[in-house]
């Protein structure tokens, strides 16, 4: 499990994507779970179940994210998955510069 604390707040993996091929490009539709004034999950403690360990929520867990290379190549935990796998990762999300999300 990675360490959360790393995350930027960016807000970028929060928004809706669209399978287009094999990529996927990001919607302007935020989670409806995203606070967008300041990027935060507004269930985020509560979006993993503590008996089951399922996410409720359906946002994925930041291992499933790098899996299905759907984080912004300049995301904090790419660049340990980097490091601890020496694999090079190349999002397949299209479109991450272009939404509001970004700080």
């Amino acid at each position: 499990m990675m360490n959360e604390d790393l995350c930027f707040r960016c807000g970028r993996c929060c928004y809706n994507k669209k399978k287009v091929g094999r990529f996927f490009v990001v919607t302007h539709q935020p989670c409806t779970h995203l606070n967008t004034k300041n990027n935060l999950c507004k269930i985020y403690y509560e979006r993993i179940d503590t008996k089951t360990g399922d996410d409720v929520s359906k946002c994925g867990s930041i291992e499933k994210s790098i899996k299905n290379r759907q984080l912004p190549n300049d995301c904090p935990y790419i660049k340990i998955y980097e490091k601890e796998t020496g694999k090079k990762y190349k999002s397949l999300v299209l479109n991450y510069n272009k939404i509001g999300g970004m700080k």
